[in-house]
């Protein structure tokens, strides 16, 4: 009689029973004596052998920064068990992710970036301020980190413009949009055109620079410094350095140029007129040519800048216009950006 190992107890059999072979019972006895996992320690998979995992029902810092140390685990499935585990964190991983990013090892630092891009689509303000700032930092830098940084930070450029352009009104700033008839092919949805700073800006410095961060897209966007208001030249300065084409302006008429729609001619040919601008009250139109202002000669766009940066809002001055081979005199009541 030959012993066989059943859960529970030892049962005798004859190697008859076994079909009479010798070599069965040191086989049979190795299968059952093989260690069994339990089953809650098992990690379901993905058909592509990725693991899935649900969020703990409480989440803990400590169950945060033990899943960010699993980030750089040479196994395969505690790296991705991790990331699974701080993406369902949410919210809450982000500091420490944010803080992870500058990680001595570079796979916990990559990791950290592709997950805070990822939570940088799902995540709602005011929890994203953390995540906004450091992904603005590390778009900066080079390589895939940049990278993905920066297709995270353009990925989601609309949703971010629609909650900074509040916040700067709330400060004081005026933001214009593009109009759309004039710029069709650029998108549905209104562009930023200008953001003005006037005197009518109440935050800091930091402040400015940090919302102005967050605008997109940078390069297409004009800041205009206007005369009084209380944001320091070196201020400006670091805005210009983002991207920004900065100018200092002083009192509004609200004209475009409109240079490229003919050939070189002597005076400021408008472009354009802004909806409910000084400009359009006083009657100004597409295709005017203004050749003077007052007493004072206009050569083009860039002179008028010039003689409206001296001005004041409310003041009052004659334009002298051409239309339609007419020589008209419009008199404007200068506006407030």
């Amino acid at each position: 009689m030959d012993g066989c190992y059943v859960p529970g107890r030892l049962v005798a059999m004859s190697r008859s029973g076994l079909g009479g072979m010798p070599w069965a019972l040191p086989v049979w006895l190795c299968l059952c004596s093989a260690t069994v996992v339990p089953a809650q320690e098992v990690v379901p998979s993905t058909a592509a052998g990725t693991p899935t995992v649900a969020a703990p029902a409480t989440v803990t810092a400590a169950d945060v920064e033990r899943w960010i140390v699993d980030l750089s685990d040479p196994r395969y499935r505690v790296r991705e068990t991790a990331m699974q585990q701080l993406k369902a964190a949410g919210a809450m991983a982000i500091p420490a992710l944010a803080r992870a990013t500058k990680s001595e090892s570079a796979e916990t630092a990559r990791r950290a970036t592709d997950l805070l891009a990822t939570l940088y689509r799902t995540v709602g303000f005011p929890e994203g301020v953390t995540l906004e700032e450091t992904l603005a930092e590390l778009r900066q830098t080079s390589g895939s980190m940049g990278d993905r940084a920066r297709d995270a930070w353009e990925a989601e450029s609309q949703a971010r413009n629609l909650r900074t352009v509040p916040q700067l009104e709330a400060l004081g700033a005026i933001i214009r949009y593009r109009d759309l008839e004039d710029f069709p092919q650029v998108s549905e949805t209104p562009q930023i055109n200008y953001v003005v700073i006037s005197e009518k800006w109440v935050g800091t410095d930091a402040q400015l620079q940090k919302l102005l961060q967050r605008l997109s897209p940078i390069a297409a966007i004009q800041v205009y410094q206007v005369n009084g208001s209380k944001v320091s030249e070196e201020s400006m300065l670091q805005v210009a350095d983002m991207g920004y084409k900065v100018e200092r302006r002083g009192a509004f008429l609200g004209i475009r140029n409109g240079r490229e729609l003919i050939g070189a001619v002597g005076g400021c040919l408008v472009g354009g007129v802004t909806k409910d601008s000084p400009a359009e009250v006083a009657g100004l139109k597409a295709e005017d040519l203004i050749t003077a202002y007052g007493d004072q000669e206009v050569l083009d766009f860039f002179s008028m800048i010039d003689l409206l940066q001296k001005a004041k809002p409310g003041d009052r001055v004659e334009l002298t216009v051409k239309r339609l081979g007419e020589t008209l005199q419009v008199p404007v009541e200068l506006g407030n950006w």
